[in-house]
């Protein structure tokens, strides 16, 4: 069996273990425990209708799939930053591999960086977002003025 063969199994390999498994953690991870229907005026009249959103606001959701998004750009990073490692510890001391194996590393890990902040400026929309939908406290009402 030549280098080639056995590299190239080796990606197949892993390309079928992320393709299988990435998919099943992003439906794992965006998996919310609380049920997500809730009583609407039409299902308390006998319409039988449930509301599909439940609770969630449009950004929650719009958020949730942008999360689902770059969790899987993520992987991918990931992905190549391991594959980065994996030409960096098959190069046998070329320096010409080295060379590619490190611009690897380097690529995959600005992408993770770019990806985590992201990540970081989308939760932190999302929360403005949220919040200035729903403010904690209610407003007050204008003070009633005095006749006198």
């Amino acid at each position: 069996m030549t280098t080639f063969s056995l590299r190239r199994r080796v990606s197949a390999i892993f390309l079928a273990i992320f393709l299988g498994l990435v998919p099943v953690a992003t439906v794992l991870a965006t998996t919310s425990t609380t049920p997500t229907t809730s009583p609407s005026p039409a299902a308390d009249a006998g319409y039988g209708f449930i509301d599909p959103l439940g609770s969630r606001t449009i950004p929650q959701i719009l958020g949730g799939v942008v999360r689902a998004a770059l969790g899987f750009v993520g992987a991918v990073f990931l992905l190549f930053f391991v594959w980065g490692g994996f030409l960096w510890m098959t190069s046998g001391g070329d320096t010409e591999r080295v060379k590619k194996a490190r611009a690897s590393l380097l690529n995959a890990l600005i992408g993770i960086l770019i990806v985590f902040f992201s990540y970081v400026l989308v939760n932190a929309i999302i929360g403005l977002s949220s919040e200035i939908q729903s403010p904690s406290a209610p407003a007050r009402a204008p003070a009633e003025k005095k006749a006198g």
